[in-house]
């Protein structure tokens, strides 16, 4: 089952991206996201190629409780923001492509629609 810890206030949630039942803090930058995505069961570890266990992560949540603010490896989230970006990016292209096809398709048959009825 998949746990994640809210990076304001360190109240543990369901998934990264949703708003936390406590605070109501919901992440919403790109950096906001890969903390919480980097403080969940969801994050595929960089050296065990495994994703994380709940214990791995459990340490935040006094430190965030106690207001500790420098708990994050900048360079970890810096890395997850640009693999979020590259999935971002993907599922754009892959969203228009998914829309564009059937409206091509539309206008087609609209087009040869109307130049049958002309030329008849």
């Amino acid at each position: 089952m998949s746990k994640a810890i809210c990076i304001q206030c360190g109240y543990v949630k369901k998934y990264p991206k949703i708003e936390c039942k406590r605070c109501k803090f919901t992440p919403k930058t790109q950096k906001e996201i890969a903390k919480s995505i980097v403080l969940s069961t969801q994050y595929l570890s960089e050296e065990s190629g495994e994703y994380q266990e709940f214990e791995d992560i459990s340490w935040a949540i006094n430190k965030i409780e106690n207001g500790e603010q420098n708990i994050f490896d900048q360079g970890l989230v810096g890395r997850v923001v640009k693999q979020n970006e590259g999935l971002i990016n993907t599922r754009i292209v892959d969203i228009v492509r998914m829309i564009l096809f059937p409206i091509i398709l539309f206008l087609l048959g609209g087009l040869f629609y109307l130049l049958r009825k002309f030329l008849q």
